[in-house]
């Protein structure tokens, strides 16, 4: 953030005595701005995390050091940096193509803004919310579902009594 800090009022401050940065530079800012490769990291953690639990409940063992196999061999192939070399660039480009560069550097001014950075803490409690009311209804209703599930089944004949 400090670096986005120091950008930004190197731009205010010094646009005649310094070369203004380049547009490449200019996204590079906002990108730190937005923490784009934090979000890379909590969206494969959270992807991490689904597909290892899948994994464990569809191998035949029940042996903890097998879930930590399963985790060891999924991060050697899946390393987050490697995801964040692949995706960054991709944003970079789609970023350059679509915004200009007064624009790019507005919204770096937008993600460095304490308003901003208080939503975006607030934010994340509302993503907890979210996501902890779709859990319980989900969990409240799952045997109801269930049921209906079953009883349709076998009304359809896709499943005997």
């Amino acid at each position: 953030m400090k670096r986005v800090l120091l950008a930004l009022a190197a731009m205010a401050l010094l646009p005649g005595a310094v070369a203004a940065p380049s547009k490449q530079q200019d996204i590079e800012t906002l990108l730190e701005a937005m923490q784009l490769d934090k979000s890379i990291e909590i969206s494969h953690r959270r992807i991490r995390a689904l597909l290892i639990r899948d994994m464990r409940a569809r191998s035949k063992s029940s042996n903890p050091a097998f879930g930590r196999l399963i985790e060891e061999e999924y991060d050697a192939t899946f390393p987050v940096s490697r995801l964040i070399a692949d995706v960054r660039p991709k944003v970079e480009a789609l970023y350059d193509e679509r915004f200009s560069q007064d624009e790019i550097r507005e919204l770096t001014r937008m993600y460095s803004s304490p308003l901003y950075l208080k939503f975006r803490d607030v934010n994340r409690g509302v993503g907890r919310i979210i996501v902890e009311s779709v859990r319980s209804a989900v969990k409240a209703g799952m045997g109801d579902l269930m049921k209906r599930v079953t009883d349709r089944a076998i009304a359809e004949g896709l499943q005997k009594k």
